[in-house]
């Protein structure tokens, strides 16, 4: 090998040497960079959009009692809080958006809002869906031959314009079974028509309670029946009381009489039947809650 050849190999390995030289010092000199995604930053047209619309939804919920305000029927009732609901969907997207902090926080503010929501949503509904009505429930026995029959009511509403047929079956039974015709006198025997202006829960608008003194055909065994009316229903309602060693017993049947509902269906222990129901006393003659 020739002294030219071994001074240029020379020359190229120094070269080579210091090119990675080169190298090793940049890799060291320049450490990897991460690269962090930058913060969501929504556009003010969509807070814009989600305030506004958040305040249309707030105004139409506010305004469906107005234009509705018997909504107390179940599609009413879901559909004025499913608009609740969407305001505070948006209003919760609005607050998200708007709102700088950890995605933790926002999170549990938000679900604590829902659960909220939906806890309200649900007594309010199950509220105005409940049933109120007026039914006649025994009171005392008066001068050792009539009934003191007083009205009650249950549900959360008033029930106006009441009207009650009263009618004692033992004696109607007895009427038709010994006439061919029946004069006014002995239909006012057998019924009595009572009309009432209101029948309000927890007694409030009387000072006493309304009243119907009643002799009955059959004290110690009696069967009555009422079909009652009021603005925004009707019920038919079958009472029987019966005197066991000395105690009086009850047994009592309300239907709603559009739907068929039974609304109370009770029977004290000692009455005779062979039915398994609910005692009727003392919860027949509480004030409604």
């Amino acid at each position: 090998m020739t002294c030219g050849m071994m001074r240029r190999m020379g020359k190229h390995r120094k070269r080579r040497n210091k090119q990675n030289q080169n190298e090793k010092r940049h890799v060291h000199a320049s450490p990897p960079q991460v690269v962090t995604p930058a913060p969501f930053n929504p556009s003010r047209s969509v807070l814009r959009e989600a305030w506004f619309w958040s305040l249309v939804f707030f105004l139409i919920s506010l305004g469906f009692p107005i234009v509705f305000p018997n909504a107390d029927s179940a599609p009413q009732a879901y559909f004025g809080w499913t608009l609740w609901g969407l305001t505070l969907a948006l209003f919760l997207l609005g607050f998200w958006l708007q709102i700088v902090g950890k995605r933790w926080a926002k999170s549990a503010l938000a679900f604590l809002a829902v659960i909220v929501f939906l806890w309200a949503a649900h007594r309010n509904i199950g509220q105005r869906l409940r049933p109120s009505f007026v039914f006649v429930a025994p009171g005392a026995v008066l001068n050792g031959d009539s009934w003191d029959f007083v009205t009650n009511h249950r549900g959360p509403k008033s029930s106006s314009n009441v009207q009650i047929l009263f009618i004692d079956e033992d004696r109607k039974n007895y009427l038709t079974r010994t006439k061919t015709s029946l004069t006014q006198a002995d239909i006012n025997s057998e019924q009595v028509l009572w009309a009432l202006p209101e029948v309000n829960p927890m007694g409030r608008g009387n000072i006493f309670a309304q009243q119907l003194i009643w002799k009955p055909f059959n004290l110690s065994l009696s069967h009555f029946t009422a079909e009652i009316t009021w603005r925004d229903g009707s019920v038919h309602e079958e009472l029987q009381i019966a005197r066991v060693q000395d105690k009086w017993q009850y047994a009592m049947r309300v239907n709603d009489r559009e739907s068929g509902k039974r609304l109370i269906w009770c029977r004290d222990r000692d009455f005779p039947s062979n039915e398994t129901l609910p005692p009727c006393f003392p919860d027949v003659v509480k004030e409604s809650d």
